[in-house]
Protein backbone atom coordinates (compact mmCIF):
# COMPACT_ATOMS: atom_id res chain seq x y z
CA UNK A 1 0.00 0.00 0.00
CA UNK A 2 1.04 3.60 -0.66
CA UNK A 3 -0.09 6.02 2.07
CA UNK A 4 0.17 9.66 0.98
CA UNK A 5 -0.28 12.20 3.75
CA UNK A 6 -0.93 15.89 3.60
CA UNK A 7 1.34 17.61 6.13
CA UNK A 8 -0.32 20.69 7.63
CA UNK A 9 -3.39 19.71 9.63
CA UNK A 10 -2.76 15.97 9.32
CA UNK A 11 0.76 15.38 10.64
CA UNK A 12 1.60 18.86 11.92
CA UNK A 13 -0.55 20.88 14.28
CA UNK A 14 0.47 23.96 12.33
CA UNK A 15 -2.65 26.10 12.06
CA UNK A 16 -1.43 29.01 14.20
CA UNK A 17 2.15 28.93 12.93
CA UNK A 18 1.15 28.72 9.25
CA UNK A 19 -1.38 31.52 9.70
CA UNK A 20 1.40 33.67 11.20
CA UNK A 21 3.68 32.86 8.26
CA UNK A 22 0.97 33.80 5.75
CA UNK A 23 0.22 37.05 7.59
CA UNK A 24 3.92 37.93 7.53
CA UNK A 25 4.15 37.14 3.80
CA UNK A 26 1.22 39.47 3.10
CA UNK A 27 2.96 42.21 5.09
CA UNK A 28 6.11 41.72 3.00
CA UNK A 29 4.13 42.26 -0.20
CA UNK A 30 2.09 45.09 1.38
CA UNK A 31 -0.88 44.28 -0.84
CA UNK A 32 -4.31 42.85 -0.13
CA UNK A 33 -5.44 42.16 3.43
CA UNK A 34 -3.94 39.92 6.11
CA UNK A 35 -5.21 36.31 6.03
CA UNK A 36 -7.75 35.37 8.70
CA UNK A 37 -8.37 32.02 10.43
CA UNK A 38 -11.68 31.55 8.61
CA UNK A 39 -9.85 31.72 5.28
CA UNK A 40 -8.09 28.45 6.09
CA UNK A 41 -11.25 26.83 7.38
CA UNK A 42 -13.42 27.62 4.36
CA UNK A 43 -11.26 27.86 1.21
CA UNK A 44 -12.12 24.87 -0.96
CA UNK A 45 -8.76 24.65 -2.74
CA UNK A 46 -6.38 25.57 0.06
CA UNK A 47 -3.27 26.60 -1.85
CA UNK A 48 -1.18 29.73 -1.36
CA UNK A 49 -2.24 30.91 -4.81
CA UNK A 50 -5.91 30.59 -3.86
CA UNK A 51 -5.28 32.20 -0.47
CA UNK A 52 -3.65 35.09 -2.33
CA UNK A 53 -6.79 35.48 -4.43
CA UNK A 54 -9.03 35.46 -1.34
CA UNK A 55 -6.99 38.15 0.43
CA UNK A 56 -7.15 40.39 -2.63
CA UNK A 57 -3.82 39.93 -4.39
CA UNK A 58 -3.89 40.47 -8.17
CA UNK A 59 -3.11 37.37 -10.28
CA UNK A 60 0.37 38.62 -11.13
CA UNK A 61 1.36 38.82 -7.46
CA UNK A 62 0.15 35.45 -6.19
CA UNK A 63 3.27 33.52 -7.21
CA UNK A 64 5.34 36.12 -5.35
CA UNK A 65 3.11 35.60 -2.32
CA UNK A 66 3.66 31.84 -2.38
CA UNK A 67 7.41 32.39 -2.71
CA UNK A 68 7.35 34.76 0.27
CA UNK A 69 5.58 32.08 2.31
CA UNK A 70 8.21 29.49 1.32
CA UNK A 71 11.06 31.85 2.23
CA UNK A 72 9.60 32.58 5.67
CA UNK A 73 8.98 28.87 6.27
CA UNK A 74 12.64 28.18 5.53
CA UNK A 75 13.79 30.73 8.12
CA UNK A 76 11.32 30.79 10.97
CA UNK A 77 8.67 28.08 10.87
CA UNK A 78 8.19 25.83 13.87
CA UNK A 79 5.39 23.38 14.59
CA UNK A 80 4.62 20.23 16.56
CA UNK A 81 3.03 16.94 15.51
CA UNK A 82 -0.49 16.00 16.51
CA UNK A 83 -0.66 13.53 19.42
CA UNK A 84 -0.18 9.89 18.32
CA UNK A 85 0.43 10.66 14.63
CA UNK A 86 4.18 9.99 14.86
CA UNK A 87 3.62 6.47 16.23
CA UNK A 88 0.92 5.83 13.63
CA UNK A 89 3.22 6.82 10.77
CA UNK A 90 6.03 4.66 12.12
CA UNK A 91 3.70 1.68 12.29
CA UNK A 92 2.32 2.29 8.81
CA UNK A 93 5.84 2.69 7.42
CA UNK A 94 6.79 -0.71 8.84
CA UNK A 95 4.13 -2.32 6.62
CA UNK A 96 3.56 0.11 3.76
CA UNK A 97 5.15 2.98 1.83
CA UNK A 98 4.54 6.42 3.34
CA UNK A 99 4.94 9.71 1.45
CA UNK A 100 3.88 13.33 1.90
CA UNK A 101 2.27 15.70 -0.59
CA UNK A 102 2.07 19.24 0.74
CA UNK A 103 1.48 22.78 -0.44
CA UNK A 104 4.17 23.94 1.98
CA UNK A 105 7.86 24.18 1.14
CA UNK A 106 9.09 20.63 0.62
CA UNK A 107 12.58 20.97 2.08
CA UNK A 108 11.24 22.60 5.23
CA UNK A 109 8.61 19.89 5.62
CA UNK A 110 11.27 17.18 5.17
CA UNK A 111 13.40 18.85 7.85
CA UNK A 112 10.40 19.07 10.18
CA UNK A 113 9.60 15.39 9.68
CA UNK A 114 13.18 14.64 10.69
CA UNK A 115 12.71 16.79 13.80
CA UNK A 116 9.57 14.78 14.58
CA UNK A 117 11.66 11.59 14.39
CA UNK A 118 9.95 10.19 11.29
CA UNK A 119 12.22 11.46 8.53
CA UNK A 120 13.34 7.93 7.67
CA UNK A 121 9.75 6.62 7.76
CA UNK A 122 8.67 8.94 4.93
CA UNK A 123 10.10 7.91 1.57
CA UNK A 124 9.35 11.15 -0.31
CA UNK A 125 8.08 14.69 0.20
CA UNK A 126 6.51 16.46 -2.77
CA UNK A 127 6.28 20.15 -1.90
CA UNK A 128 4.25 23.03 -3.26
CA UNK A 129 7.27 24.69 -4.85
CA UNK A 130 7.16 22.15 -7.70
CA UNK A 131 4.29 24.05 -9.30
CA UNK A 132 2.38 20.82 -9.96
CA UNK A 133 -1.10 20.17 -8.60
CA UNK A 134 -1.56 17.77 -5.71
CA UNK A 135 -3.31 15.34 -8.06
CA UNK A 136 -0.29 15.37 -10.38
CA UNK A 137 2.07 14.78 -7.47
CA UNK A 138 -0.06 11.87 -6.25
CA UNK A 139 0.17 10.32 -9.73
CA UNK A 140 3.93 10.90 -9.75
CA UNK A 141 4.29 9.00 -6.47
CA UNK A 142 2.09 6.20 -7.79
CA UNK A 143 4.32 5.84 -10.84
CA UNK A 144 7.48 5.97 -8.77
CA UNK A 145 6.26 3.27 -6.39
CA UNK A 146 4.20 1.32 -8.97
CA UNK A 147 1.14 1.55 -6.76
CA UNK A 148 -2.32 0.84 -8.18
CA UNK A 149 -5.18 3.23 -7.47
CA UNK A 150 -6.97 0.79 -5.15
CA UNK A 151 -3.73 0.40 -3.15
CA UNK A 152 -3.08 4.14 -2.80
CA UNK A 153 -4.54 6.37 -0.10
CA UNK A 154 -4.63 10.17 -0.01
CA UNK A 155 -5.00 11.20 3.64
CA UNK A 156 -5.92 14.85 4.12
CA UNK A 157 -7.78 17.38 6.21
CA UNK A 158 -9.28 19.65 3.54
CA UNK A 159 -11.75 19.23 0.73
CA UNK A 160 -8.92 20.17 -1.62
CA UNK A 161 -7.06 17.04 -0.46
CA UNK A 162 -10.15 14.92 -1.07
CA UNK A 163 -10.60 16.41 -4.53
CA UNK A 164 -6.94 15.84 -5.39
CA UNK A 165 -7.22 12.19 -4.40
CA UNK A 166 -10.37 11.76 -6.48
CA UNK A 167 -8.77 13.47 -9.47
CA UNK A 168 -5.86 11.06 -9.20
CA UNK A 169 -8.27 8.12 -8.90
CA UNK A 170 -7.06 6.91 -5.49
CA UNK A 171 -8.81 6.16 -2.21
CA UNK A 172 -9.52 9.24 -0.11
CA UNK A 173 -9.38 9.45 3.68
CA UNK A 174 -10.45 12.66 5.41
CA UNK A 175 -9.26 13.40 8.95
CA UNK A 176 -11.23 15.65 11.28
CA UNK A 177 -8.45 16.93 13.57
CA UNK A 178 -7.08 19.38 10.98
CA UNK A 179 -7.95 22.66 9.32
CA UNK A 180 -11.47 22.00 8.04
CA UNK A 181 -14.58 20.70 9.77
CA UNK A 182 -16.18 17.28 9.49
CA UNK A 183 -19.31 18.81 7.94
CA UNK A 184 -17.30 20.55 5.23
CA UNK A 185 -15.29 17.40 4.51
CA UNK A 186 -18.42 15.28 4.22
CA UNK A 187 -19.76 17.53 1.47
CA UNK A 188 -16.90 16.30 -0.70
CA UNK A 189 -17.80 12.63 0.04
CA UNK A 190 -14.41 11.10 0.87
CA UNK A 191 -14.26 7.32 0.82
CA UNK A 192 -13.53 7.26 4.55
CA UNK A 193 -13.45 9.76 7.39
CA UNK A 194 -11.60 9.29 10.69
CA UNK A 195 -11.55 11.21 13.96
CA UNK A 196 -8.35 9.88 15.57
CA UNK A 197 -4.91 9.09 14.14
CA UNK A 198 -4.97 5.50 15.46
CA UNK A 199 -7.96 4.75 13.23
CA UNK A 200 -5.71 5.06 10.19
CA UNK A 201 -4.07 1.75 11.13
CA UNK A 202 -7.34 -0.07 10.51
CA UNK A 203 -8.47 2.06 7.57
CA UNK A 204 -5.49 1.28 5.34
CA UNK A 205 -6.32 -1.92 3.49
CA UNK A 206 -9.96 -1.91 4.57
CA UNK A 207 -12.83 -2.94 2.32
CA UNK A 208 -14.74 0.04 0.95
CA UNK A 209 -18.54 0.00 0.67
CA UNK A 210 -19.88 -0.56 -2.81
CA UNK A 211 -21.69 2.78 -3.02
CA UNK A 212 -18.46 4.65 -2.08
CA UNK A 213 -20.30 7.14 0.13
CA UNK A 214 -18.27 8.53 3.01
CA UNK A 215 -17.91 6.04 5.83
CA UNK A 216 -16.94 7.00 9.36
CA UNK A 217 -14.57 4.48 10.88
CA UNK A 218 -15.46 2.71 14.10
CA UNK A 219 -13.26 -0.01 15.60
CA UNK A 220 -14.49 -3.43 14.56
CA UNK A 221 -16.68 -2.29 11.68
CA UNK A 222 -15.57 -0.23 8.71
CA UNK A 223 -19.18 0.34 7.67
CA UNK A 224 -20.61 1.39 11.02
CA UNK A 225 -21.73 4.92 10.16
CA UNK A 226 -22.72 6.01 6.67
CA UNK A 227 -23.59 9.48 5.51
Amino acid sequence: MLCIFDFDGVIADSFDSLLAVCVEAQAVLAEGRPPRPDDFRTIENLTFDELGRVIGLPPGRRAAYAEAVFQIQQKAWQTLPFPDIVDVIRELAARHTVAVVTNSQGRRVAATLKDFGIGSAVTAVEGGESGHTKADRIRLLQERHTSASESTYMIGDTIGDVRAGKQAGVRTVAVTWGYQSRDLLLREAPDLIVDRPQELLSVVGSRLPRDRRAVSFCPGSIECDRF
